[in-house]
C-alpha cells in the first residue's frame, strides 16, 4: 500500500518539477513594442502571479517530499532535534593528584582550634591530675579514657560515664593502674591492669560490657610476676594476648567473650599478637609470621612486632610506615604501590589516626596532621607526645584517635594532665599552605 502511494507521490513530484522548469514566458501575454495597450497594462499582474506560482510550487515540493519521508519511515514522526552539549577538555590528572605529600608546615587554623579546644573541649572535673587521656575509641566514636584506677566513657556530647573501677577485681592486691591502651567493639571494652611497677609488676586483663557494665576477668593479676603480659587485642569477640618470660619464651592465648573459653594458640619464642589489616598476627622465632586470622595488608608493608602505630586503615586507604619508621606511605585503590607523603630526617614516627583526607602521626615531640588532598600539614599539639612504640605504654601527653567520623585529641592541660577535645571531622576545614 505504502509503495503504491510513494510511486504516485514521486510522479507528482516529477510533474511539479517539470512545471516549474517550463519557460514561464510561454504563459505570459506578449509585451513590448508589438503588444497592445491592454496587454502592457496587464504585464505587472502577470509578474506578480508568476512570482506566487514559483512560491506555491516550491511549497508543494517541500510538502510532498515530507510525505515521502514519513511514508518511508513507516508513518512515524521524525525524532525531536537533540541539543548538543559542548565537550570541554581537561588535563589528565597526574597519578598522585589525589594524594599530595607534605608540601608545607602551616599554623593550625583558628577554626580547628575552636572546634577541638573551645567548643570541643571536654570539662573533666574530679578526674585527677591525669586528666582525660585517650586509651582508645569505640566504633560509635566514644572515647575510652581513664583516671588511673577508673575507666570512663566520654561520649561525643561530652558527657562522662563511669565504666569500671579497678578495685572491682583487684581489691587488696596493692596499688593498681589501668594500662595505656584499650580496645573496643560494639559491646566490650578490653584493657590491661598493672599492679606495682618495674620487674615486680603483675599484669592482668579485664573486659567490661558497655551496656551492663558486667566485668570479665580475662587474665587474673594474682598469677604472679614471672611472666610479661602483652597488651590485649580484640577482634570478632575474641581477646588475644601473650605471656612470656624475660627471654621471650611463652604462650599466645585467646579468650572467647561469648563462651568464656580460653585456649592456647602457640608456644615458644613468641611476640604479642597484633590486629592488623583485619587479621591477627604474631611472630614465632626470628622469622616465622603466624597469621592466625589472615590479614589484608598493603603491598610493601611488613608487620613490625612489639611495636604499635605502624599501619592504619580507613576504607580502601592505608597509611603505613617503613621498617625504619621514618618514611610514611599511603596506599589507595588508585595507587596500590603507595605514595611516600613524609620522611622524617631524625625521628621515629608512630601513626595515630586516619580519617578520609586527614592523617595524624607523632614524632615524639608533637602531633602532626596532614591534609592529603592539599599537602598542607600543621602541628595539632606542640610538646611531648605519646609514642606507642612498645607494649604497656602510657597514654600521657598529646594523642589523637578517630572513629565514626569523630576526631579525639589531647594536649597538656593547665594542671599538666591530658586535656581532651572532641570534634566531628566534618567541622574541620581544609588545611592550606
Amino acid at each position: 500500500m505504502s509503495t503504491d502511494i510513494e510511486l504516485r507521490i514521486r510522479a507528482a513530484l516529477q510533474a511539479g518539477a517539470e512545471a516549474i522548469t517550463d519557460d514561464p514566458a510561454a504563459a505570459r501575454p506578449p509585451s513590448g513594442p508589438g503588444a497592445s495597450a491592454d496587454t502592457e497594462i496587464d504585464t505587472a499582474p502577470w509578474r506578480i502571479r508568476d512570482h506566487w506560482t514559483w512560491i506555491a510550487a516550491a511549497a508543494s515540493v517541500a510538502l510532498i517530499a515530507g510525505l515521502v519521508i514519513a511514508l518511508r519511515d513507516g508513518g512515524r514522526p521524525a525524532p525531536p532535534a537533540r541539543s548538543v552539549t559542548p565537550t570541554i577538555s581537561s588535563p589528565t590528572p597526574s597519578p598522585s593528584s589525589d594524594i599530595r605529600p607534605v608540601s608545607c608546615l602551616t599554623k593550625l587554623p583558628a577554626s580547628w582550634e575552636r572546634a577541638l579546644w573551645t567548643t570541643g573541649r571536654v570539662q573533666s572535673p574530679g578526674t585527677g591530675a591525669a586528666g582525660l587521656p585517650i586509651l582508645g575509641m569505640t566504633p560509635a566514636g566514644d572515647v575510652i579514657s581513664s583516671t588511673s584506677e577508673r575507666l570512663v566513657l566520654v561520649r561525643r556530647d561530652h558527657s562522662i560515664h563511669p565504666l569500671y573501677t579497678a578495685s572491682q577485681s583487684t581489691s587488696g592486691q596493692g596499688p593498681v593502674r589501668i594500662g595505656g591502651s584499650a580496645q573496643a567493639d560494639s559491646r566490650w571494652v578490653v584493657f590491661s591492669l598493672i599492679i606495682g611497677g618495674g620487674q615486680g609488676g603483675r599484669g592482668g586483663i579485664d573486659a567490661v560490657d558497655l551496656d551492663t557494665h558486667e566485668v570479665r576477668t580475662i587474665r587474673s593479676t594474682d598469677l604472679g610476676t614471672e611472666l610479661i603480659v602483652s597488651e590485649p587485642v580484640l577482634l570478632d569477640g575474641k581477646v588475644y594476648w601473650s605471656e612470656v618470660t624475660n627471654a621471650g619464651e611463652g604462650h599466645v592465648y585467646v579468650y572467647d567473650l561469648s563462651t568464656s573459653a580460653r585456649r592456647t594458640l602457640d608456644s615458644g619464642l613468641v611476640t604479642g599478637p597484633q590486629v592488623l589489616g583485619g587479621g591477627v598476627v604474631w611472630m614465632r622465632g626470628d622469622t616465622t609470621v603466624v597469621e592466625h586470622v589472615p590479614p589484608t595488608l598493603p603491598s610493601g608493608y611488613s608487620p613490625q612486632f612489639n611495636k604499635q602505630g605502624t599501619l592504619l586503615v580507613d576504607g580502601s586507604t592505608s597509611a603505613w610506615l617503613d621498617p625504619q619508621r621514618s618514611a610514611l606511605r599511603i596506599t589507595t585503590a588508585a595507587h596500590p604501590a603507595g605514595v611516600t607523603v613524609y620522611t622524617a630526617p631524625n625521628a621515629i614516627l608512630s601513626l595515630l589516626a586516619l580519617s578520609g583526607r586527614y592523617l595524624f602521626w607523632s614524632d615524639g615531640m608533637h602531633i602532626t596532621v596532614l591534609d592529603t588532598r592539599t599537602g598542607a600539614s600543621s602541628y595539632l599539639e606542640r610538646g611531648v607526645a605519646a609514642v606507642p612504640q612498645f607494649d604497656n605504654v602510657t597514654a600521657a601527653g598529646a594523642n589523637a584517635a578517630v572513629a565514626s567520623g569523630i576526631v579525639a585529641a589531647t594536649r597538656s592541660g593547665a594542671s599538666g594532665g591530658a586535656e581532651l577535645g572532641i570534634a566531628p571531622v566534618s567541622d574541620l576545614p581544609d588545611l592550606r599552605c
